[in-house]
């Protein structure tokens, strides 16, 4: 296996790409799986026996097309990393055709059940009234998790209900916020963060400790608020996401302006929220009109 080639494949992910490290593992376990598959110790020495062999055995293992996409598009990153670097002749890639990828309508809470959520929150104890902020930031502004914990407290704007996001490749972008959720960040920040701060960490979001959150400790928050609404949906931080762009398309902001916001690189990401606003329609219809199936 060529260890060295994905190692230096990675690096060119981080620095030039400037890929996540989430999606940069993903892309090397990939590499080294086909390897693996291929038994090829070698970019050089792939052709077409051992990349037809590798298809066979992805359709063995009956993976899903969204799985399989992402193989073939690590592969084919991979390869057209080695010809820029002058490591292969060719990309036996570019020519395979990649299972097309349905497009789901996302989850994501009604307004109505939103608001019930964030009523119904406690807010009695500090840590109560940490996690309640967080839910109001989260659907206010549809940031992402990874966003979340690092927003630093240098980055909040609160004349102009803004802040400072750093998104996915670096990218940084300005969120909205109404005063509902600026209230309640203040209320947490006065209440529980100026208790805590120990110095350790300059994000808005803190433990008892001082220290930053993690990805898994604000995603078993959302799922225990779960319990305070009375809608089917069960949340979760991507689909508090879902619930901030299907709410800014209600009420009036464009694709675009939607994409803006939440930091979609691609407008075909924001355009999958196109369809809420009918299916809403159809929900309320059925309701009125006595249809509960």
């Amino acid at each position: 296996m060529p260890q060295p080639l994905i190692d230096s494949f990675r690096q060119y992910l981080a620095i030039q790409r400037q890929r996540s490290d989430h999606t940069i593992a993903a892309y090397a376990r990939d590499v080294q799986q086909f390897f693996s598959i291929a038994a090829v110790d070698h970019p050089s020495n792939v052709n077409d026996t051992h990349v037809h062999g590798y298809l066979r055995a992805l359709n063995n293992q009956k993976l899903s097309h969204k799985s399989i996409h992402r193989k073939l598009s690590a592969l084919d990153q991979f390869w057209a990393f080695l010809m820029a670097d002058h490591h292969a002749p060719s990309n036996p890639w570019r020519a395979i055709r990649r299972p097309r990828i349905r497009a789901k309508i996302p989850t994501y809470l009604e307004e109505h059940a939103m608001l019930e959520l964030l009523e119904n929150m406690p807010k009695e104890t500090p840590i109560d009234c940490r996690n309640h902020a967080i839910l109001e930031l989260l659907f206010a502004t549809g940031m992402r998790v990874a966003e979340l914990i690092q927003l630093p407290m240098g980055a909040m704007d609160w004349e102009k209900n803004e802040c400072r996001v750093l998104g996915k490749g670096q990218k940084e972008r300005i969120a909205l916020f109404g005063n509902r959720a600026k209230n309640a960040i203040q209320h947490y920040i006065h209440h529980a963060r100026q208790q805590w701060c120990t110095g350790i960490s300059n994000a808005v979001f803190i433990s008892p400790k001082g220290h930053p959150l993690s990805a898994r400790t604000i995603q078993r928050m959302v799922k225990a608020a779960n319990q305070y609404h009375s809608s089917s949906v069960a949340i979760t931080p991507h689909a508090c996401r879902h619930t901030c762009a299907s709410m800014l398309l209600v009420h009036g902001a464009s694709i675009r302006n939607i994409q803006e916001l939440l930091g979609h690189s691609s407008i075909a990401t924001t355009q999958r929220y196109a369809h809420v606003p009918a299916k809403q329609l159809t929900q309320r219809f059925l309701s009125a009109m006595g249809d509960t199936t």
